[in-house]
């Protein structure tokens, strides 16, 4: 499929965020390495070091293997010496009109997203903004698919989740004091030294020596009791952090009912303009910290320290 982009605007757009990690396939397979020559990785530990450079080259990819599909990719600016990146996806469909002669007619219809992603080692952040008659996670479903796609022919997994506020956890519990009977933590292993720090020495251990790709711990109440969750709770900040930095999900049960309620929809989202047509130092030089690209890079870095 051909992609043309021809766009003018470059309004402030609401971004949608997720904090994706990439893990080493098990077992190790040496020979998805030799096929490409002087990148000299011979270890797991080699591999989850390069993971990051070996994310831009599966980037660089993308706009080649989405035209296999529905819908396609253009690259339009890096910029963090070539660890970040602006795309912009579009979905190729038909859309049913009436013409002006009361006629039913199919044409071409093609909704598009912006797509920001820093790829630094401490960032690990992607951020969505659907331009017109597209939803954030059709969006990331797609890139997911195309990134797990390439990133499996170089033994790596890609894994992404919604960056939840923090805020808007302890506010959920506040207004159902008295009501919840259960909280589920879902969170993957971390491979970022900042998350690592975040979830616990104990919880990153046990994932590691098992090689658990997820672990759930589930807080419930005794029959007829209320659930405590008291945010002066060292070890359940931990777990709320964990969530807030996108490193998993959670999920709460109300008493008297088998609904589950995901914190998904409190996804964290920031303003931000795209700025397609200039570069980002140029849009820097005039509006400081309004690109999107600086704003993840400022607000989503967990520094190792």
């Amino acid at each position: 499929m051909t992609t043309n982009f021809s766009i003018e605007k470059t309004k402030p757009k609401e971004f949608k965020l997720y904090r994706y990690q990439l893990y080493v396939q098990e077992p190790f397979q040496p020979e998805l390495q030799g096929v490409h020559p002087g990148n000299n990785i011979e270890t797991p530990i080699q591999l989850k070091e390069e993971r990051n450079a070996i994310m831009r080259e599966a980037l660089g990819l993308i706009p080649q293997v989405a035209t296999l599909t529905n819908h396609g990719y253009k690259i339009i600016l890096t910029a963090g010496e070539g660890s970040q990146y602006l795309l912009m996806a579009d979905s190729q469909r038909s859309k049913k009109i009436t013409t002006r002669d009361h006629i039913d007619k199919k044409v071409d219809h093609h909704p598009w997203a912006w797509i920001a992603i820093d790829t630094a080692d401490d960032v690990q952040t992607i951020a969505i903004a659907p331009e017109s008659d597209m939803r954030v996670e059709t969006v990331m479903n797609k890139l997911t698919s195309n990134l797990q796609r390439l990133l499996k022919k170089r033994g790596l997994t890609f894994i992404a989740h919604p960056i939840i506020s923090e805020t808007a956890f302890w506010k959920f519990v506040r207004e159902n004091e008295g009501k919840l009977r259960e909280v589920t933590f879902t969170v993957s292993p971390p491979n970022m030294a900042g998350l690592s720090r975040t979830v616990g020495q104990q919880l990153t251990e046990i994932i590691k020596t098992t090689k658990a790709r997820k672990a759930e711990v589930s807080l419930k109440a005794s029959r007829g009791e209320d659930l405590k969750l008291l945010q002066s709770d060292a070890r359940l900040k931990n777990f709320v952090d964990y969530v807030g930095h996108g490193g998993g999900g959670c999920t709460f049960k109300r008493k008297g009912s088998s609904k589950i309620i995901d914190l998904k929809n409190e996804q964290e989202s920031i303003m931000a303009t795209p700025a397609p047509h200039v570069q980002l130092v140029e849009i820097e030089a005039t509006s400081p910290g309004a690109s999107i690209l600086t704003k993840i890079r400022i607000k989503y870095r967990i520094p190792e320290e």
